[in-house]
């Protein structure tokens, strides 16, 4: 499962139909939601405010595409997307900002939305067909208007099957949420072609979440220990955030010029390749994920000299059964500090992560720009953003994560504009362990982001082919 643009996806052709939901009755439909937007949606919500009569504005959309194999019957998607945003709350509710910076929630009934075809023609070239989506994306979604979650099929009858390309705003979609969409509306359209009922489990309301949220840290202040936990942190690079120790612009003085990020994808490990890493892990007393986070700080040191290797992770907040399935934005982030241990052994270096991933994980659950609202009201300063992130996500128990490879599915994400960002994310599916990034378009940037590539996989070449430990840790540990 590659997490990457749209430019970089192999397109089909065919007939281009956009499927963009709508409110039957917007004088009745849209009512005023008192349960808050989560401090995430708020910060992202003013954030864009700020960008929106920017000539380059930022890109904030993430997706999927896929192909269903079935054909394409257009009244059996049109009630498949009707039962989708009816499962999903978040889809149905729009935060709006007022004259005063107020902002509001609104949300509609599942009863009041339809979905409508909107035929583009048939579009010859993946080039095309491209254009017209990343153009039909960007036009439409943002996170202040509504509807900030639509889709497009791709259909050509020369062939079996159709694709399917969504796009939503970050505020009511996580990764999370774009991976288990894949199989939710397969599911449902399939359920709906046969006429029975799909078998999906509940899905909780990511309003309930936001709400709940609010009350639970609404309490925090300056002391509290996740305000000193930040501020610690973030006080061995003087303040601000963590960088990545090789340069990535070739204006050093001029960190914070937003310029547009490149973007890149591709596969680490193939699927054997993967399970011997992991088997290697096991038999070292630790976790492939831990392997992975360790590995990468090696690859850094390797090139930096650095004894540790500093970071900033997102981590899932679903905290309870409910919103296991929930489409939302779970997600919090965590300060990591990975000490490299003297020694090469594996037992050394997957327990110093484990030690690392451990440490902060109790911040995870406050929101990040909560925390920054507390401190600059106390100190003037908010918390930076984060430059320099790093994601590792086992996406293989996903709902139909063993179906994303013959379905060519991917998740996507935009276009990107911002300074010295490097922003890193590390995948493994069912066949194998996948690496994406965007990071400054310029020649320094690309140049020392494939030396970390090189070097990443040269810590998991070790790793693989220290013979005593994988072919120990193949005999005693299933894979």
């Amino acid at each position: 499962m590659e997490y990457t643009e749209l430019a970089d996806y192999p397109l089909t052709t065919g007939h281009v139909t956009e499927w963009i939901p709508v409110v039957v009755d917007p004088d009745t439909g849209w009512r005023v939601d008192h349960r808050p937007p989560s401090h995430n949606q708020a910060d992202h919500v003013r954030r864009a405010a700020l960008h929106s009569s920017a000539v380059v504005r930022p890109g904030e959309w993430i997706g999927g595409v896929w192909q269903i194999a079935e054909n394409l019957d257009p009244d059996v998607l049109r009630r498949a997307l009707n039962r989708w945003f009816a499962r999903h709350e978040a889809f149905r509710s729009l935060i709006s900002r007022t004259d005063d910076g107020t902002l509001v929630r609104t949300t509609t009934p599942p009863e009041s939305i339809d979905f409508t075809a909107q035929p583009v023609g048939e579009l010859h070239t993946s080039l095309r067909v491209y254009q017209h989506l990343k153009n039909y994306f960007d036009a439409t979604i943002t996170p202040s208007r509504w509807p900030h979650c639509v889709l497009a099929t791709v259909d050509d009858p020369g062939r079996p099957g159709f694709t399917v390309v969504f796009g939503a705003d970050h505020s009511v979609m996580d990764a999370y949420t774009q991976v288990l969409a894949i199989s939710e509306l397969t599911s449902l359209y399939r359920a709906e072609l046969a006429g029975r009922p799909a078998e999906l489990p509940p899905s909780g309301s990511f309003l309930d979440f936001c709400s709940l949220e609010r009350e639970r840290f609404e309490h925090i202040d300056f002391e509290h220990p996740a305000v000193r936990t930040w501020l610690d942190y973030l006080a061995a690079d003087d303040g601000d955030s963590p960088r990545f120790g090789l340069p990535l612009t070739e204006h050093p003085d001029r960190p914070n010029l937003r310029v547009f990020q490149s973007s890149l994808s591709l596969q680490l490990l193939d699927a054997e390749r993967t399970a011997a890493f992991d088997a290697a892990c096991k038999a070292a007393g630790g976790k492939a994920g831990n392997g992975v986070v360790g590995a990468f700080a090696r690859a850094e040191a390797a090139l930096t000299g650095r004894e540790h290797v500093r970071f900033v992770m997102p981590m899932h907040t679903r905290s309870e059964e409910r919103w296991a399935t929930s489409a939302g934005w779970f997600v919090g982030l965590m300060p990591v500090d990975v000490a490299l241990p003297a020694t090469s052994a594996l037992s050394e270096l997957l327990g110093s992560v484990a030690d690392a991933l451990r440490r902060h994980r109790d911040v995870v659950p406050i929101p990040y720009p909560h925390l920054s609202s507390i401190i600059e009201n106390r100190t003037g300063r908010g918390l930076p953003a984060p430059r320099y992130v790093l994601s590792y996500v086992d996406v293989r128990y996903v709902p139909g994560a063993d179906a994303w490879a013959e379905q060519n599915a991917a998740v996507l994400r935009s276009e990107c504009t911002a300074g010295d960002e490097l922003y890193i994310w590390i995948s493994r599916s069912h066949t194998g362990l996948f690496f994406s990034a965007r990071f400054p378009s310029n020649p320094v940037a690309s140049a020392n982001v494939f030396r970390l590539i090189a070097a990443l996989r040269e810590k998991l070449a070790e790793v693989i082919d220290d013979t005593s430990d994988v072919a120990a840790a193949l005999s005693g540990h299933a894979v």
